[in-house]
């Protein structure tokens, strides 16, 4: 119970931190280029000049980033899961090392977070 209390916390903590940022989420997924798997120095300058970023924030407590619709893009909640559970967690994922390794192979039609096979079509 303890530790639902101190993710409650955190999380309220953050929403009442939020921090807004000039930038328009949806016209910023719209300019990215779909299903890319590595970074295109032209398309990328291309978004900086579109999308110029501000100033570098360090977020030292929990924050909400908004973008300049309000809406949602990141939480950033530090210490939301205590050291006993995160530890349990991570004693419970070591026998999946091997298998990680085994999953992300290099090269760019294999790339996990593109990899074809990783994605079925909804119903």
């Amino acid at each position: 119970m303890l530790a639902c209390q101190q993710l409650a916390q955190v999380l309220a903590n953050a929403y009442s931190n939020p921090i807004q940022l000039d930038l328009d989420m949806i016209r910023y997924n719209e300019a990215l280029h779909k299903r890319s798997n590595w970074m295109i120095a032209t398309h990328e300058d291309s978004l900086l000049k579109k999308f110029p970023h501000g100033p570098e924030r360090l977020l030292e407590k929990p924050s909400v980033i908004l973008d300049s619709a309000g809406r949602i893009i990141l939480w950033y909640l530090p210490d939301a899961i205590s050291p006993w559970i995160q530890a349990e967690m991570e004693e419970a994922t070591i026998g999946m090392g091997s298998l990680l390794k085994k999953s992300m192979t290099g090269g760019p039609d294999t790339q996990w977070r593109t990899f074809p096979g990783n994605f079925h079509a909804s119903n």
